[in-house]
């Protein structure tokens, strides 16, 4: 099942979809995506001890 899903991953190309992941690694390379979990983190437990 798993690899059925891997390959129906791999033949969806579109050049939209294309440049979208680009864009998300790039965010992951930057740290972006733990900076920002860690920003929604920060809030949560502010909202949680008041």
């Amino acid at each position: 099942m798993e690899l059925e899903i891997l390959n129906l991953i791999q033949t969806i190309h579109t050049p939209f979809l294309d440049k979208l992941m680009v864009f998300i690694t790039s965010l992951g390379n930057r740290g972006m995506a733990w900076i920002s979990g860690y920003k929604v983190d920060r809030k949560e437990k502010e909202k949680w001890q008041s």
